[in-house]
């Protein structure tokens, strides 16, 4: 295991894998540069592709699924996106790290998770499905009282990202 300091606290920390775990806080990040090196010259739905996967994980201690979960990630700055540091929330029957790691292969990803993912800042679950679908636009919610902007909540979709709003997601709420 090679230490290492965490993107979010600046703790120490280590790699399981290619997985990296902070000791101090629950951030974990994946090293991006060698998954998508590893991964590049692979065809997402390859047999291949789906054996790496499945070692890497391994590799890295993840555990598997035991239900649905909510998670968070925290997106670099864009100013393209008038991101600052801000979350990308949403939900997945896969375990949390794995979702993250799919997420920066581009498998189901989200672009802004894809590309602008420096962490995974926190996770909850497992729940079951319906208590994550609320649950992830509660979260989605919190925050953005909190004066972050947030992408991903599926009840908002189409957030406005590209205005100078913090989203729709309090526009949704009165609404209903």
């Amino acid at each position: 295991m090679i230490e290492t300091l965490c993107r979010v606290c600046k703790s120490k920390g280590y790699f399981s894998g290619l997985l990296f775990k902070c000791t101090n806080c629950t951030a974990v990040h994946w090293d991006k540069r060698k998954v998508k090196k590893t991964f590049s010259k692979l065809k997402k739905d390859s047999e291949e592709f789906k054996k790496l996967k499945q070692q890497i994980l391994t590799e890295a201690k993840v555990p598997k699924s035991q239900g649905n979960y909510c998670y968070k990630i925290r997106l670099r700055k864009q100013k393209k996106y008038n991101l600052e540091n801000d979350f990308y929330i949403g939900r997945t029957g896969l375990h949390p790290y794995e979702r993250y790691l799919n997420h920066l292969l581009g498998k189901y990803a989200s672009k802004h998770a894809k590309n602008y993912a420096t962490a995974m800042i926190e996770f909850e679950g497992p729940m079951k499905f319906e208590a994550s679908k609320s649950r992830e636009f509660e979260w989605g919610m919190e925050e953005e009282a909190k004066g972050f902007k947030v992408i991903g909540p599926k009840e908002n979709e189409q957030m406005n990202i590209q205005s100078n709003k913090t989203s729709k997601i309090s526009e949704l709420q009165e609404s209903k």
